[in-house]
């Protein structure tokens, strides 16, 4: 913690959920933020963040395709796996649907399609989140 705040890093600390999310909102509030990426935060999922900053307005975007629209509520299938449950046609599938891309089960293509639609929103976004943010934090 002190490496990184000599680099100028500021730390918080949270030792609950709620108090993660409030600090989350507020840091985002801060810098007038309405677009926020977010990449491999398992944590930010336990203390159900993306349900938090879309009620207050925020506009959320999964890098991680898998936990952005293949599953309920955008819940991940598995920590390191997140979309072992889809078949190449579910997937191309839901980019048809979501994205309005041509129907394709050609991984590369999939990948393709997947690397330009993230690509713009990386640029668009005002914040990027990424975990882990506490393993210790107690969703409430």
């Amino acid at each position: 913690m002190k490496n990184i705040e000599a680099r100028g890093t500021k730390v918080h600390w949270a030792s609950t959920g709620v108090q993660a999310r409030e600090i989350i909102l507020q840091i985002i509030r801060e810098k007038k933020a309405r677009s926020i990426i977010k990449s491999k935060a398992m944590t930010s999922e336990e203390i159900h963040l993306n349900e938090t900053l879309e009620e207050a307005g925020f506009e959320v975007v999964e890098s991680d395709l898998a936990n952005s629209s293949s599953t309920p509520k955008g819940t991940p299938y598995h920590i390191v796996f997140p979309a072992m449950h889809l078949t190449r046609g579910d997937i191309s599938e839901l980019f048809s649907r979501e994205l309005g891309s041509a129907a394709t089960e050609s991984p590369e293509e999939l990948t393709m399609i997947a690397r330009r639609v993230l690509r713009e929103k990386y640029i668009r976004a005002d914040v990027g989140l990424t975990g882990p943010i506490s393993p210790s934090l107690k969703p409430e």
